[in-house]
């Protein structure tokens, strides 16, 4: 695609190699912490963008607006399709990464371009629902609203952790290719009792683990944690360091964590941190970057823990009624193991700006549809995009009620609701 935003302004996607090597030098800059290129962010690039690398990334899902006046690239981002599932049922994302301007180009509507041309990508790839990781408020600008949690860690110091065990039966190694089907089966297990989780395909693996260079900023480094030479768990430590702190980023086992804890935090304090041998400032913690709560933190209570409560995933879903309809059976099944089995109503609900109706026959969902705004009559509502919050799992309804006065319903709606959408976790890893 091509568009000209101004005279001199053209939006359009990635062409060939020199707008990659531009690419680069733009996100060394815009993306730095400091005033110096960071050029951990273009080694990021260079492998989302490597022909063959990237399992669903093109050139034709990367964004960028171009001054023609001196072929300088000056505001980029991307989508990164991918698949998670509701309950078990797949639905398609398109995560927007890498959203930067350079400074003496910013507030000129440069990433509202983008963001349009990124949402009718999205839509073009059949992608319902988009979600990014980002700073505060920005995003809510166009079209989305925090409805999971991301992040939220347990921190640990290092010296609250004692010695290793005399002996121990297990032991930690990098992974092998061969062993991504054990891998694969352990991780499909850690997610199946999540609401909202990221299907992570064969391709996945092998991309972030070994299709990133050693010096990428989302470099990862995959552990298997073995017992009498069996895969019984895996480890993933990332190499961007917060702080003073190494971050675990997933932990997964099925073996007994009383077990595996005492001889793991001794061994990821002693060998792990050889990973980090210039870490400016030097490393003083481990933190379990695993959510808000991962049945790994009540076994991590006698090491004097620092709970961080969880930043948020922005989510958007330009056409409610048709997600609704694609998880349906989830919902129907929710009725169905209820005391509103053989529901026959419909509910209308009210976004102020917008609406929602939802025909239910016999615990079935008959009909979605969306609706405009200025509902004369309905039997709840909802400011702009907050049912979100409810749809996702993110928030119960009592809790929506008592945030955000304009909210609400009668007692009959609020037990259909409660029941349709129950507050319940999700885990969704990141993929980029």
């Amino acid at each position: 695609m091509r568009h000209f935003i101004t005279d001199n302004l053209l939006l359009r996607t990635v062409e060939s190699e020199t707008d990659i090597r531009k690419l680069i030098d733009l996100c060394n800059s815009v993306f730095s912490d400091t005033e110096q290129p960071d050029p951990r962010i273009g080694e990021w690039v260079s492998a989302l963008l490597t022909p063959g690398n990237h399992p669903t990334l093109t050139q034709d899902n990367y964004f960028l607006v171009e001054d023609t006046t001196g072929s300088e690239i000056v505001s980029t981002l991307n989508v990164i399709p991918q698949t998670w599932t509701y309950d078990g049922i797949p639905f398609g994302v398109g995560r927007i990464e890498l959203v930067g301007t350079r400074k003496e180009y910013r507030r000129q509507g440069l990433v509202r371009e983008q963001f349009k041309a990124a949402h009718q990508r999205c839509a073009d790839l059949g992608l319902p629902v988009q979600g990014i990781t980002g700073i505060y408020w920005y995003y809510r600008q166009f079209g989305y609203e925090y409805a999971l949690d991301l992040g939220g860690r347990c921190h640990i110091a290092l010296n609250m952790i004692p010695e290793t065990p005399a002996s121990s039966p297990f032991n930690l190694r990098e992974w092998q290719p061969a062993d991504l089907p054990r891998l694969e089966a352990l991780y499909a297990f850690s997610i199946r009792k999540a609401l909202v989780a990221c299907q992570r395909p064969t391709e996945h693996w092998h991309y972030r683990f070994a299709g990133q260079s050693p010096q990428s900023i989302q470099k990862q480094w995959l552990y298997a944690i073995t017992q009498a030479g069996k895969i019984v768990g895996y480890v993933i430590i990332p190499l961007d360091c917060w702080g003073s702190s190494l971050r675990i980023a997933e932990l997964v086992t099925d073996v007994p964590y009383p077990d595996l804890i005492p001889w793991l935090l001794p061994r990821l304090r002693d060998e792990i941190p050889a990973r980090f041998p210039d870490a400016d400032p030097p490393l003083k913690g481990i933190d379990f970057h695993l959510g808000r709560r991962y049945p790994v933190y009540p076994y991590l209570k006698c090491y004097q823990p620092v709970l961080h409560a969880p930043y948020a995933w922005y989510i958007r879903v330009p056409d409610p009624a048709a997600f609704i309809h694609q998880i349906a059976p989830a919902l129907e099944k929710r009725i169905a193991h209820s005391p509103l089995a053989g529901l026959t109503r419909s509910l209308t609900l009210d976004f102020y700006t917008s609406g929602l109706r939802l025909d239910f026959e016999e615990g079935r969902l008959a009909a979605a549809a969306n609706l405009p705004r200025g509902i004369e009559k309905s039997d709840g509502r909802f400011p702009p995009l907050v049912f979100l919050q409810l749809l996702f799992g993110y928030r119960s309804l009592s809790q929506i009620f008592h945030s955000f006065p304009d909210a609400g319903a009668s007692l009959e709606v609020c037990t259909i609701l409660n029941t349709l959408f129950p507050r319940k976790p999700s885990w969704v890893v990141e993929l980029y």
